[in-house]
């Protein structure tokens, strides 16, 4: 029993060191943009880390290759949410991605709709070295699964 919560401590620490400082970085952004796109609207967050060129890919529609185009589709939504789960960084820790799922609640003209998806965000930084995304995608998620995640959000 002692070796197993040996290992378990190892593998803790380790663990907690496994993320690069960059990542954690790029993650906490994803969680600022998050948290901004859930208190002031999906449209301000996304014209604050959204690139000036950039895309935006999603089930049975065109990609959004306009940042303005990209900023109107998401002005509609009336709350949007997600949970960053993870980020990576290139090496070279000017590029890199997250991930995580997102809950979106828009009007269909008749009633609220409440759709959850997975998203996949492609980050680079600026010449400034601000982490902007330069891609979004997002596919739908199974409600049954996300709805235990956003119980409490």
């Amino acid at each position: 029993m002692k070796k197993i919560i040996q290992l378990f401590i190892l593998f803790s620490f380790l663990f907690s060191f496994s993320q690069s400082s960059a990542e954690k970085e790029l993650l906490k952004i994803d969680t600022e943009f998050a948290e901004m796109a859930k208190e002031k609207g999906a449209k301000i967050a996304f014209e604050k880390f959204l690139a000036e060129k950039a895309e935006f890919i999603t089930d049975n529609k065109l990609p959004i290759t306009d940042r303005k185009k990209i900023i109107d589709f998401f002005s509609f939504s009336k709350y949007s949410y997600w949970l960053p789960q993870k980020a990576v960084v290139s090496k070279s820790k000017d590029l890199g991605y997250t991930y995580g799922i997102s809950k979106t609640i828009y009007n269909d003209g008749s009633k609220d709709i409440t759709e959850y998806y997975q998203y996949v965000s492609i980050w680079q930084k600026n010449k400034k070295g601000q982490w902007k995304m330069i891609l979004d995608s997002g596919h739908i998620h199974p409600t049954e699964i996300a709805e235990k995640l956003f119980e409490n959000k």
